[in-house]
């Protein structure tokens, strides 16, 4: 990568109803999340009102276009029920991600876990 270029981002968000309040809020915290890393965040591609078990998604299918571009370093969920609750359709949607030859940035996963956040067990 010359100097000048700077690795691209690419953010996702997945919610089965239309939550608008939801997708505001969840769009806020990818942003955040990329300006406190120091993460360039290009578009965040959205599908929403679609069902989680389907792989029929018009905003992954750009996403993975985008991801081919050169300057393309990565996808950035905030956690995996963006891709979807559905184990089985979260790994074919992973997989999809990791065949593009970029990373995938689970933000939940990265996050460190503060005291006051954490539930104690029952």
């Amino acid at each position: 990568m010359r100097l000048q270029e700077r690795a691209v981002y690419y953010g996702y968000l997945h919610l089965e109803k239309p939550q608008p309040a939801a997708q505001h809020a969840a769009y806020d915290a990818l942003v955040c999340w990329c300006v406190r890393e120091g993460r360039y965040l290009s578009t965040v591609f959205r599908d929403i009102g679609i069902s989680t078990s389907s792989l029929q998604r018009p905003g992954l299918t750009r996403l993975l276009d985008a991801v081919t571009l050169p300057e393309s370093a990565g996808v950035i969920v905030l956690n995996w029920t963006h891709l979807s609750r559905s184990a089985p359709v979260a790994k074919r949607l992973t997989l999809a991600i990791q065949r593009t030859g970029t990373e995938l940035l689970v933000v939940e996963e990265i996050l460190p876990k503060h005291p006051a956040t954490e539930h104690p067990p029952p």
